[in-house]
């Protein structure tokens, strides 16, 4: 058999000071109440620019009905559970276990049950055409674009172990924020638009998300390695 080539030790230290050297300092990443109170802020604000004067009309009256209330309340819960779920990703260690994950997801069934079990509203929403209520599937789109990116930056300070979970919570986090907005945008009730236009995008933009971050990351990765590598043969002697 033949022997395997003992390792040099010269090599090694001279390659772990070329990575020490071009090192850069990083600050640390906020916590994550810090990180999430920031973010919904952000959403706050992107709600009360994009809202106003653009409430559904019949507002007031659907917020007394027990379901339309639920369902708006629980996706802003979903919304803010999911969130933390995802800045929690960031840290190796502190991802979600089984049990949080499964929980944020029956929250989101919950809130998407109560919405389509919810009674119509005044007969006032009966008469808006979908044409006047606007394409909400793009503008619920639009509205998570920023809370989005905004966790994106968020799991690219840290170093996510599961990193398609936590595109997948990215997503949905944004988009149940701008699905809360737009349920108390749009005045239809109608249960097939709610779940085309309102719902089925938050699913959609998790997918998409999901995808986007495992392949970022393992891009970075690949590219990290690569650097190790190319810093070890430069300094192995000829």
């Amino acid at each position: 058999m033949s022997e395997q080539p003992a390792s040099n030790p010269e090599v090694h230290r001279a390659t772990v000071e070329r990575l020490v050297a071009d090192a850069l300092p990083v600050r640390r990443i906020w916590p994550v109440r810090r990180r999430l109170t920031a973010w919904l802020a952000l959403s706050g604000a992107i709600l009360g620019v994009t809202s106003i004067d653009r409430f559904r009309p019949d507002l007031a009256h659907r917020l007394a009905d027990p379901a339309y209330l639920g369902s708006v309340v629980l996706l802003l819960v979903a919304a803010i559970v999911t969130a933390t779920l995802a800045f929690r990703a960031a840290e190796p260690g502190r991802e979600a276990r089984y049990r949080e994950s499964l929980g944020a997801v029956i929250l989101v069934a919950l809130a998407i049950g109560l919405a389509l079990a919810a009674p119509a509203g005044s007969d006032l929403t009966a008469t808006v055409s979908a044409r006047e209520a606007g394409p909400c599937a793009a503008r619920e789109l639009a509205l998570a674009a920023l809370p989005w990116v905004a966790i994106l930056l968020a799991l690219g300070r840290g170093a996510p172990v599961r990193s398609a979970l936590a595109g997948a919570q990215a997503g949905a986090a944004a988009c149940l924020a701008a699905a809360f907005q737009v349920r108390l945008l749009c005045p239809l009730d109608d249960r097939l638009h709610l779940l085309a236009l309102h719902l089925a995008p938050i699913g959609i933009a998790s997918l998409v998300s999901s995808a986007l971050c495992t392949a970022w990351f393992r891009r970075r990765a690949a590219a990290h390695s690569q650097q190790v590598r190319s810093i070890g043969i430069a300094d192995r002697p000829s």
